[in-house]
C-alpha cells in the first residue's frame, strides 16, 4: 500500500490545469470561474420604491390613520424606468411604481392600500390631484437604497464554484467574463454554475 502523500503526488503529476476560454454569461453553464469578479455598479443603481404607492415625507403623515387621513397634493407620477421630475416638499406626494427611482426629498413610500386612492376611482395612467394617506410610516420605509443588494466594487469571488446564485449575481452586475475549460467531472451539466 502507498501513502496518501505518494498517491496525491501520483495523481497531481498526471493532471494539467484546463485552458481558459472566453464565454458569455449565457454560454458559461457548466464552466468554472477563472477570474475574480467585482461589481462595477451599485444594484440597485439608485434609491427606488419597494412597492406601488406614494413617495412623500414621513413627517407629513405623522399620526395618519383610517379615521384621521393626512391629505397631500400629488405633484408627479414616476414609473419603473422613469425619472422623477419634481422634488417632494412638505405637503406633496409623488405617485410611484415598484422599482421607480425615489424622487428627491421623499424619505418614505406608502403603499396604495394605505391610501384613499381606490375611493377616488383613479384610472390607469392618471394621477389624482390630492391623496389621503391612511397610515403613518417612518423615514426610510419601503425604499430600497442604492447598492442595497450589491455595492459597487464588491468582491464576488466564486473561483471554481458551480453555484446558480452566483450566475445571477454576475448577471445583475452585467458581467461577462472568463469561464474555465470544461466541467471538472462527468456529472450532469445542469447542476453546474
Amino acid at each position: 500500500m502507498i501513502s496518501v502523500d505518494t498517491a496525491l503526488d501520483n495523481i497531481l503529476s498526471r493532471i494539467q490545469p484546463l485552458g481558459i476560454e472566453e464565454r458569455s454569461l449565457l454560454e458559461s453553464l457548466g464552466m468554472v470561474l477563472a477570474e475574480n469578479v467585482y461589481s462595477v455598479i451599485d444594484v440597485p443603481p439608485k434609491d427606488n420604491s419597494a412597492l406601488d404607492g406614494y413617495a412623500l415625507l414621513a413627517a407629513d403623515i405623522k399620526g395618519a390613520g383610517p379615521d384621521k387621513p393626512c391629505f397631500l397634493k400629488v405633484v408627479d407620477m414616476v414609473v419603473a424606468g422613469g425619472t422623477p421630475r419634481i422634488k417632494v416638499e412638505s405637503g406633496t406626494a409623488v405617485r410611484i411604481m415598484t422599482g421607480a427611482p425615489t424622487p428627491e426629498g421623499a424619505d418614505c413610500v406608502v403603499g396604495f392600500e394605505n391610501t384613499d386612492e381606490t375611493e377616488r376611482s383613479v384610472s390607469h395612467g392618471k394621477i389624482p390631484v390630492e391623496i389621503g394617506i391612511l397610515r403613518e410610516e417612518s423615514s426610510g420605509a419601503n425604499i430600497r437604497k442604492a447598492g442595497e443588494s450589491i455595492k459597487k466594487r464588491r468582491y464576488g469571488n466564486n473561483l471554481g464554484g458551480y453555484y446558480p446564485s452566483f450566475r445571477n449575481w454576475c448577471s445583475s452586475i452585467d458581467w461577462s467574463g472568463q469561464g474555465q475549460g470544461r466541467p471538472p467531472s462527468g456529472g450532469s451539466r445542469s447542476g453546474y454554475w
